[in-house]
């Protein structure tokens, strides 16, 4: 094991992700809108209001952002959890593999698999929960969170051996 506090503190925080994750997969809906709170801060319905208009279709439903403002700030902030949530996860349990010993390729695989195994587990649990539904379309969000983060980390602990020569 090459290092054992990054070793320790990433699983810790890949077992705090995972409990994240599946805990507001249980919430219903309703309990996390969060137009109320939104809509208390007028500066960010004037906001979207104001920022060019965004129109597009996600998972079978056609988001508008003029048409409905703070529909749209929530969509928009889920969407970005969805993205980030699923990029920490993945991140932390790759660097638990990797401090592990393990490559930084077959780490990555593996994350990503797990990720994706997380994920599609997941929009299932949240398709059979009363007042949710499952969205295929989130699995691919979940994953391009991972990539994302997988992409940083590559960038970041690349070998400084691998770069050109100065001449």
């Amino acid at each position: 094991m090459k290092n054992n506090r990054v070793w320790v503190l990433s699983l810790c925080l890949t077992l705090f992700w995972i409990g994240v994750i599946f805990f507001a997969s249980q919430q219903p809906a309703r309990e996390q809108d969060i137009k109320p709170y939104l809509a208390e801060r007028v500066w960010i319905k004037e906001g979207v209001l104001q920022a060019p208009q965004i129109q597009f279709h996600y998972a079978g439903r056609f988001h508008d952002s003029h048409e409905n403002p703070l529909g749209f700030a929530q969509f928009m902030l889920r969407k970005a959890a969805h993205f980030f949530l699923y990029g920490l996860f993945g991140l932390s349990l790759l660097v638990f593999l990797y401090s592990g010993g393990m490559k930084r390729l077959k780490s990555g695989l593996t994350a990503g698999m797990v990720v994706a195994l997380v994920a599609v587990s997941d929009e299932t649990l949240q398709y059979f929960s009363l007042g949710r539904t499952g969205c295929f379309d989130d699995v691919i969000l979940d994953l391009s969170g991972f990539v994302f983060f997988y992409g940083l980390f590559l960038i970041l602990t690349r070998d400084k051996n691998c770069r050109p020569q100065k001449r």
